[in-house]
């Protein structure tokens, strides 16, 4: 009974997961942001918005699958290298798990990994100095001032899953712009839906949302964004004219796909007519319009739904009677 007693896991973010000797039994909350099921075991990623980790749970026979994308779980098991494996390959054995359905248990796992984390920092600060260092000791340390605190100071970077959503978002923004924008410009309808749109690689690119994300997050490899307009493709958004090589990616044209980028306004608002008369929160509002587009991964990022449902909402065909329910307006549509 001891090997499953919490207090023999040790609260950590997942940045902070390191294989020390032979016991490595970690605890770590997050969201499943991936799945994949085999016939004896389910690997699944889990992000605490700090890193993301890949958990690996044996099953019964019978057990049925419940590390769904976007589960709230806290994972109790053993942080670990296999031997076939590289070192980048490290992951938690789970011992057990609990799905998390109060957002209060979320406050209170972060709670308690940064009291521990803080406990531990503590416990090395009081350490005894070694000889000789005493005399480092007397010597007063130079006063930080606030510039020189905001550029010395490092924020935790995102995780490569969020930096994924977050690129698909931007791409999503940018063919919606394009969309409107050719709606603005013509007044036929007919010939509307005959004329076709385009853009390149290098247009994505050059959006400048997408720079000054890119910047902001120190977005380096390529590769990110190359992966995150395939997603796109796959989704059905945009349709590729012209195969390229990795090295020449710039090169790459695509048709823009229309009504699949008009009808996201559409999923939304049917998303929130389903909720029927208790309306429909905003974490479930993200998670039912992200299985639309994939049941294996999230697509589009929460801020950029909200930004649709905000729209519905400038448009009286919905309304908000709470900070974060969204209800169906009935009366007007």
């Amino acid at each position: 009974m001891s090997l499953y007693n919490s207090d023999n896991y040790k609260w950590t973010f997942i940045k902070d997961l390191k294989v020390e000797g032979k016991c490595n039994r970690v605890r770590v909350s997050g969201v499943i942001t991936t799945f994949k099921t085999k016939e004896k075991f389910i690997l699944f990623n889990v992000d605490d918005n700090t890193s993301v980790v890949t958990c690996l749970y044996f099953k019964n026979p019978d057990e049925k699958n419940v590390f769904l994308v976007g589960t709230l779980i806290t994972v109790f098991g053993e942080y670990e290298i296999n031997r076939f494996l590289t070192e980048e390959e490290k992951r938690i054995k789970v011992h057990r798990f609990s799905i998390c359905k109060d957002v209060n248990e979320e406050l209170y796992s972060y709670l308690g990994t940064f009291t521990q984390t803080k406990i531990r920092e503590n416990d090395l600060t009081k350490a005894e100095p070694e000889s000789g260092a005493m005399e480092e000791e007397a010597v007063k340390p130079t006063p930080i001032t606030p510039s020189k605190l905001s550029k010395n100071s490092k924020r935790v970077p995102l995780s490569k899953e969020t930096i994924r959503i977050k690129l698909r978002t931007l791409i999503f923004k940018c063919l919606k712009e394009r969309v409107e924008a050719s709606l603005m410009l013509r007044t036929d309808t007919f010939l509307l839906t005959q004329e076709k749109l385009y853009l390149t690689f290098l247009d994505i690119f050059e959006y400048k949302p997408m720079i000054a994300f890119i910047e902001k997050e120190n977005v380096l490899e390529r590769d990110d964004l190359r992966l995150a307009v395939i997603d796109m493709a796959r989704m059905m958004l945009i349709n590729p004219l012209s195969m390229h090589s990795q090295e020449d990616v710039e090169g790459s044209k695509y048709e823009i796909n229309r009504e699949k980028v008009l009808e996201l306004k559409d999923n939304v608002l049917a998303c929130i007519k389903k909720a029927g008369r208790l309306g429909v929160k905003m974490d479930d509002l993200f998670k039912e319009v992200n299985s639309i587009y994939s049941t294996q991964t999230f697509m589009l990022s929460k801020e950029f739904i909200w930004e649709v449902a905000d729209e519905l909402y400038n448009e009286d065909r919905i309304f908000l009677s709470e900070k974060t329910v969204f209800h169906y307006l009935e009366k007007l549509y």
